[in-house]
């Protein structure tokens, strides 16, 4: 055989496998994480608002506005909430 032809037939044949590479998922893999489900859209809406909730808390003590005893009893409230949102966001 020629070089020619040799050539030819390897380029070809890489080609080939570069094309058909998306199909059968060849050096392309899908993260699980890189996915996200409307269930974990749903769980971190609920962190990011307990989170901003905790804060928001913690200015409103700051500020005067709540005393002691409600900022511990609300912060403990908001932490038991945020506590079984990270539950679930483990078993997801």
């Amino acid at each position: 055989m020629s070089v020619g032809l040799v050539l030819c037939v390897v380029l070809s044949l890489v080609i080939g496998i570069a094309l058909s590479a998306p199909y059968f998922e060849i050096g392309a893999v899908v993260e699980d994480d890189a996915i996200e489900s409307p269930h974990d859209t749903r769980l971190l809406d609920s962190k990011e608002r307990l989170l901003r909730a905790l804060k928001d808390l913690e200015q409103d003590f700051s500020m005067g506005k709540i005393d002691e005893k409600e900022l511990s009893q609300s912060r403990n409230e908001l932490s038991l909430e945020l506590a079984e949102i990270l539950k679930k966001d483990k078993r997801s």
